[in-house]
């Protein structure tokens, strides 16, 4: 397992490698991670408020 600041000096050489040499990124899953969590987070909410409007419905409707 590599040390922390050994870790943490490749990080740095590579972004001056990256600044130094003009080629594109291929974006990947970790680099859009913060959005496919705030996607995921509004779907749960989206279901919770649904969940409690069809809960309400049938509390508040009468079935005959």
């Amino acid at each position: 397992m590599k040390s922390r600041r050994k870790q943490k000096q490749l990080q740095k050489d590579d972004e001056a490698e990256q600044k130094n040499d003009n080629t594109v990124t291929a974006l990947t899953i970790t680099h859009t991670q913060g959005a496919f969590m705030l996607l995921h987070l509004g779907h749960a909410i989206a279901a919770l408020i649904l969940a409690a409007e069809i809960f309400k419905w049938r509390t508040t409707t009468k079935v005959q």
